[in-house]
């Protein structure tokens, strides 16, 4: 029987969560960008709607995430790595949020730019969008990977 990292357990279950939370929220915030993305390269309002309608989740989770990080702070006090780990939690979670707005942002001009003739213009975007996608997928895989041990 492998013993908990902490002496409280339920601390483990706090940090565990909040980690599930960010991850659930890059995963998301992933979606949302490729949906944005895929609506506006194949001309697809149907992506584009379902890329703002994830909008709303994506959000909720950035609220929880900083409220449950408050809430591991005041009830824990954390210190070293476990302290930067529920800070990174938090941050992350804006930019994670930022990136969501920006998807939404990207969906709502994609169907603008459907309703007009399409644009050669637009295939530009594609090898900027793909190393992005590369690197925030490489980030959330190195995320899983160094909470895990």
């Amino acid at each position: 029987m492998t013993l908990p990292r902490h002496i409280l357990g339920t601390f483990d279950e706090a940090l565990a969560s909040l980690r599930n939370n960010v991850l659930m929220m890059s995963s998301l915030t992933e979606r949302s960008l490729e949906r944005a993305m895929k609506g506006l390269f194949n001309r697809d309002d149907d992506l584009c709607a379902n890329a703002i309608a994830d909008d709303e989740e994506i959000d909720q989770l950035e609220i929880l995430i900083d409220k449950d990080g408050v809430a591991i702070l005041l009830r824990f006090q954390p210190v070293a790595s476990d302290l930067r780990h529920v800070v990174a939690a938090m941050k992350l979670s804006s930019n994670l949020e930022r990136m969501a707005d920006q998807a939404t942002t990207i969906a709502r001009r994609a169907r603008k730019l459907n309703q007009h003739p399409p644009l050669a213009e637009v295939e530009l975007i594609r090898p900027l969008y793909e190393q992005g996608r590369l690197r925030a997928r490489g980030c959330r895989s190195g995320a899983r990977g160094r909470s895990a041990g």
